[in-house]
């Protein structure tokens, strides 16, 4: 990863623009905290699971993130968080993809369906998408992101 030039920079050389990796990078830093989880899945080899104590910054003691990858280019899977205390229920989302869909080379990146550009030479808004009551997160097809649950009281992100 570099930040200007090679393959995989995080800032358009032409342009200073951000490049999809930019906004992962910062999603990664406000969301997911230093201590990470043990996650097990029964969804599928093409479906990866990630958990992390979140940013303080970004929720209160005891709230998790987990990162999430669908690798599957055609099949969306339907996932349920377990295990936590608190509730699940009560969560944000933020769901990121190619933006041109379907193609991986992208030069730009949605978030929730929103393609992300410099707004005035500002980063756009970043937030997620609040969701209650339903249980369930759907991945469609070659997606990754995060689940911030601020209310699972998971006991081992209240101690330093």
């Amino acid at each position: 990863q570099t930040l200007v030039g090679g393959n995989y920079e995080l800032l358009n050389k032409n342009t200073t623009d951000p490049n999809p990796d930019y906004y992962t990078a910062v999603l990664f830093k406000r969301l997911m905290g230093q201590k990470f989880l043990e996650v097990k899945t029964n969804v599928s080899d093409d479906f990866r699971a990630y958990a992390a104590c979140s940013n303080p910054q970004a929720a209160g003691p005891g709230s998790v993130t987990v990162a999430f990858l669908n690798i599957n280019n055609s099949t969306s899977y339907n996932v349920t968080i377990s295990g936590l205390s608190g509730s699940q229920a009560d969560r944000e989302e933020f769901h990121l993809s190619s933006g041109d869909d379907g193609n991986l080379h992208s030069g730009s990146i949605k978030l929730n369906d929103k393609l992300l550009q410099l707004e005035n030479g500002k980063l756009p808004d970043l937030s997620g998408v609040h969701q209650a009551g339903e249980s369930t997160i759907t991945v469609k097809p070659l997606t990754y992101g995060y689940v911030l649950l601020k209310n699972a009281n998971a006991s081992v992100c209240t101690k330093k």
